[in-house]
């Protein structure tokens, strides 16, 4: 299963770059969109667009706006919408009962350790989206 596109949304340019890369070697979507400014994320995402847009991986500690208020703004835009895009929290943090927390209370359907490996990202495309 190919998707259409993983929208990165992470305050660091290199994070961006690398799991960029990673995500277009592994060959597992069409199109790879990232964003260091999450106020511009969430703009890019509206009525257009917003069909097209399988997952999104996103940084919680972001200085311009919190990952937390991202996550909310996103829930909001999709929960409008019959196919909305698995939402992956980034984390270098080893909290997973803060994460969980994440989970539980504001959408994100899961979480993983950054940097990105592709094994891991592998087994978020088999968790969420092959049946």
């Amino acid at each position: 299963m190919k998707l259409n596109t993983i929208l990165l949304i992470d305050d660091s340019k290199s994070t961006n770059s690398l799991n960029e890369k990673l995500i277009l070697k592994s060959g597992i979507c069409k199109k790879v969109t990232s964003f260091e400014n999450p106020k511009l994320a969430m703009e890019f995402i509206n009525i257009d667009n917003i069909n097209s847009i399988d997952l999104i991986l996103i940084d919680l500690l972001m200085p311009e706006l919190s990952g937390i208020d991202v996550l909310k703004n996103i829930s909001a835009k999709f929960s409008q919408v019959k196919k909305k895009p698995i939402l992956i929290v980034l984390t270098d943090s080893k909290d997973t009962e803060k994460y969980n927390l994440v989970k539980d209370f504001l959408g994100a359907d899961d979480y993983i350790r950054k940097p990105l490996d592709e094994d891991d990202l592998l087994e978020i495309i088999d968790q969420h989206f092959r049946n």
